[in-house]
């Protein structure tokens, strides 16, 4: 079998791994605000800001509506929309490793290459976000594009065309993800760095990567100039909202920086300490020995990309009030094509890195082979957990017949076809917090708090309630509307609830 052969075979692997963690993964509640306000797009025309309150940037509810106007299985192919971002930045990466190790001989190269690739989807970090429906891998994806394509720029070749693509991919990633704003700064500095002995051609082509970038965020500008007060909310000050909760100890906790950084070295660093040993041992010094090298390295501009943007992906990892997990997955394709370009400078340690590398890479499986286990073994079509959200949607909308359904989780009744509430679209994120706002504040950012619930169903009261999504003092306010007007508990799926008007 040639190595053109494997190498299809093993991206053909991949594709099934994350296809399969798309369909096994577990609901988790964080994707209620992805997939409700692109249904309200795609089906009502409803838009974000203006009609529903969204607590992310806009581009995702457009690529999600694009594929829902199509579709009921809205769960499902936003879940596989996820996994194919996923699968396209482990295949760009798997194709840079190769690419960048072109010294050594074939085999061990494509080794090499697949041990990256694997360094990278079985780590803690990727395995913890794919697959799910976030804004993780879709932001993600344009940046890594975005890095190829400067390094295809420094080459030379139409590279005012280069430039201005990858500033439009950063600019994609930033309306997709607000915490990717800061590689503005390393992208723009490193045009400014271009192997270009002329300083008008080098503004020349920051112009065209500054255009690009604008161009990029027109959607974004154009939601800040027609509902600046909605869209700052939703971005900005919707996320700091938790730090002034006087129930909320936890979050005031977690929010500082010290925090922040704690966890990352003692939890994320430690759980993925395949990946992190690869980069330090062996990125860090390769990376070291190219700057020795100056602009006499071929692929010098690409190692000073890197140098650049990983503090810049790092400090956007700690922008969110709290801390999770994933919120570092976005280092972990620059942390191996950082260990990569090493790789290509350990000329004469190259047996030894190569080993080192292969090894760390077998670890990295090993230790996340239990993970792996728990949603890589194939199922039939019925229990795909997205398919079963959907026969759950069907059943609410069969039983609400075209009535509005009050809930946390709109996931479920809008894959059925059922109608929600646009002041719920993004489930319990604004619902939590509107307490906090002003009362008369509350309506111009299409939110409501529990006690706003009577005024807001008075005009058209809900046909069903949806209950058990959320712990049970959240919902209260919902279950004591129903207990008050004699909503009857008529079916239970799993832990929800549903209860019919009388």
């Amino acid at each position: 079998m040639g190595r053109g052969c494997v190498a299809g075979a093993f991206l053909l692997l991949l594709a099934a791994f994350f296809f399969l963690k798309a369909v096994n993964e577990g609901l988790n509640h964080d994707e209620q605000q992805f997939v409700a306000p692109p249904v309200l797009l795609a089906k009502s025309g409803a838009l974000p800001y203006r009609d529903f309150a969204l607590l992310h940037m806009p581009n995702l509810v457009f690529a999600y509506a694009a594929l829902d106007h199509y579709t009921s299985w809205h769960f499902l192919v936003a879940r596989l929309f996820n996994a194919s971002c996923a699968w396209t930045i482990v295949a760009l990466v798997f194709a840079g490793c190769h690419r960048l190790l072109s010294t050594y001989t074939p085999w061990p190269r494509l080794g090499l290459a697949v041990a990256f690739a694997l360094l990278l989807c079985t780590s803690t970090l990727a395995i913890v976000t794919n697959g799910r429906t976030w804004n993780h891998d879709p932001a993600l994806l344009p940046v890594v594009l975005a890095f190829f394509a400067y390094v295809i720029a420094a080459r030379g070749k139409k590279a005012s065309a280069w430039l201005a693509a990858c500033g439009c991919l950063v600019g994609v990633a930033i309306g997709t993800r607000l915490t990717f704003a800061p590689i503005v700064a390393p992208f723009g500095l490193a045009v400014l760095l271009l192997p270009v002995s002329d300083w008008r051609q080098r503004m020349k082509l920051a112009a065209f990567f500054s255009l690009g970038v604008f161009i990029a965020l027109l959607p974004a500008i154009y939601f800040l100039g027609t509902q600046p007060e909605q869209f700052l909310y939703g971005n900005v000050q919707s996320q700091r909202l938790r730090l002034i909760d006087p129930t909320d100890e936890w979050a005031r906790k977690t929010a500082t920086l010290w925090r922040k950084v704690r966890y990352f070295f003692k939890v994320v660093m430690a759980r993925d300490w395949p990946l992190f040993g690869c980069f330090f041992a062996v990125g860090v010094s390769g990376l070291v020995m190219h700057f020795r090298e100056g602009r006499r390295s071929p692929v010098w501009s690409g190692a000073l990309l890197l140098a650049l943007l990983l503090p810049f992906v790092f400090s956007g990892a700690l922008a969110p009030t709290r801390f999770q997990h994933q919120h570092y997955y976005a280092l972990t394709p620059f942390l191996v094509l950082a260990t990569a370009f090493g790789m290509s400078q350990w000329r004469a340690w190259s047996p030894w890195a190569a080993g080192f590398v292969g090894l760390l890479a077998v670890c990295s499986v090993a230790r996340a082979g239990s993970e792996i286990v728990d949603f890589a073994v194939p199922r039939e079509f019925a229990r795909w957990v997205p398919v079963k959200v959907h026969r759950i949607g069907q059943d609410i909308a069969r039983r609400t017949a075209g009535g509005r359904v009050l809930t946390l989780a709109p996931i479920h009744p809008l894959e059925g076809g059922a109608r929600i509430y646009h002041e719920l679209a993004v489930g319990p994120f604004a619902y939590r917090l509107a307490h906090l706002l002003p009362e008369e504040k509350r309506p111009r950012l299409r939110v409501c708090a529990p006690e706003d619930l009577p005024a807001v169903l008075a005009q058209e009261p809900p046909a069903a309630i949806l209950l058990g999504a959320e712990d049970a003092k959240l919902e209260t306010a919902l279950r004591q509307y129903g207990e008050l007007r004699g909503y009857v508990h008529v079916k239970s799926y799993g832990k929800l609830t549903l209860w019919i008007a009388p």
